[in-house]
């Protein structure tokens, strides 16, 4: 089996952004099942991968020197098979795509990523909202086991810069940076008031951490700038589409 030689980039951004879990099932499923940037994207990073246009999967693939030519091109065969054609090329380009296989096994365990998760949840209760009232009650009595099954996500965060939190939160004053309410309780760790730094151009969608680009709000108005109806929050106005 003749591997197409690898073209590696130097840009390594997207490479060291994300974790070595998320590298692997990255790597695995474009060898493996042949899947597109997008859905990489979508399912192993976290993305809307319509904003994302599959740029961050293709950031990790391209660094690996992995592209078009290499998509699906293991489909059919063991992982170990396909680690051994790796390391016999014995580059240290195709050694670095190896060591991202390894242990990739765990993709087709009980590792899931959150936003999947959660986008099932959601539709599930979408479903259950076009039952009658009934028949959910009957489904309700029939439940033998009410203890929840335990799943390991992954989930994909940023490392945000404190000094932008305490800033926005100073700025803030105790008071919620869109309804001027004053902050709903204070934290039990230090008596301060309890708010949440929101950033308006969400960091995933390429925003900035910077205090210009964060506001402090109330965990009611937080979840409304992520859940509302057609709106956006910024600090102390609602833009509606």
């Amino acid at each position: 089996m003749d591997f197409p030689e690898l073209n590696r980039i130097t840009r390594d951004r997207e490479y060291n952004l994300y974790s070595s879990i998320v590298r692997k099932n990255v790597v695995y499923a474009y060898l493996f099942e042949g899947f597109s940037h997008r859905a990489l994207d979508e399912k192993f990073i976290g993305l809307d991968s319509i904003k994302s246009k599959g740029y961050q999967a293709m950031g990790i693939l391209h660094f690996l020197g992995l592209r078009h030519e290499h998509k699906n091109f293991f489909n059919g065969v063991s992982l170990n098979f396909a680690i051994s054609v790796l390391e016999k090329i014995d580059t240290a380009d195709s050694l670095l795509v190896a060591n991202n296989l390894k242990q990739s096994d765990s993709y087709h365990s009980h590792i899931f990523d959150a936003k999947t998760i959660e986008n099932e949840f959601q539709n599930k209760i979408e479903s259950s909202k076009s039952i009658s009232t009934q028949e959910r009650q009957k489904k309700l009595k029939e439940i033998k086991n009410a203890i929840p099954e335990r799943m390991e996500v992954i989930s994909v965060v940023f490392k945000r810069n404190p000094d932008v939190v305490i800033e926005v939160l100073n700025r803030a004053n105790g008071f919620c940076e869109h309804c001027n309410k004053v902050a709903p309780f204070l934290r039990a760790k230090d008596g301060s008031p309890y708010l949440e730094v929101h950033h308006t151009l969400p960091l995933s969608d390429g925003g900035k951490d910077i205090v210009e680009n964060a506001v402090a709000l109330c965990p009611n108005c937080h979840r409304k700038a992520h859940y509302g109806m057609n709106c956006q929050v910024s600090k102390g106005r609602v833009f509606v589409d």
